[in-house]
């Protein structure tokens, strides 16, 4: 007999009074009663009927996409891109959420998000997480912080010609001219 994850007994066990036979969308399954507890179980299999056991590699793969894909679902309905954010931003999404309130949004601000950086990335893509960042702090693009935040951030040689550019102008004028 083939042995079966059983669910109740949380083991492998045996099982009896197997049956090998195809799904009404052409699986190949394996039923039967766990030895131990009796609980009817079933699994898939491949065309030749053995279970497919996975590799730890596999599974931890596994795991890190069901995790991904959870942020990500979290994301769309923040409005937010999880896929562009750096992962500062990402580990705030992550966060448990409350209802919105006063006092969890001063919290938030207390605590303070770690801006990001540019790091190798282009200057679009670094204001792109400037973008999230804003969002994630509840503050406009052309709040003082943000711009502080945006400059500070920048490469060395970046952050020079923002300066000869001029803060006091909006941020996208800055990246703009950066850019172009």
């Amino acid at each position: 007999m083939t042995e079966i994850y059983c669910a109740k007994c949380k083991k492998k066990t045996e099982t009896s009074s197997e049956v090998q036979d195809m799904t009404d969308k052409g699986r190949y399954r394996i039923h039967g009663d766990c030895i131990i507890c009796g609980t009817h179980k079933n699994t898939l299999t491949g065309e030749n009927w053995e279970v497919k056991l996975h590799s730890k590699r596999e599974v931890l793969d596994a795991k890190k996409k069901r995790k991904k894909t959870a942020t990500n679902k979290k994301a769309k309905k923040l409005g937010l891109k999880i896929l562009d954010a750096d992962d500062k931003v990402q580990a705030y999404i992550k966060r448990p959420t409350t209802p919105p309130s006063t006092s969890r949004l001063e919290s938030d601000q207390e605590e303070g998000i770690p801006a990001p950086t540019q790091g190798d990335s282009s200057v679009s893509e670094y204001f792109e997480s400037i973008k999230l960042y804003a969002i994630a702090r509840i503050e406009d693009l052309d709040h003082i912080n943000i711009k502080v935040a945006f400059i500070l951030g920048l490469k060395l040689d970046y952050a020079k010609r923002a300066k000869e550019f001029g803060f006091k102008k909006p941020l996208k004028e800055i990246v703009e001219h950066l850019v172009g």
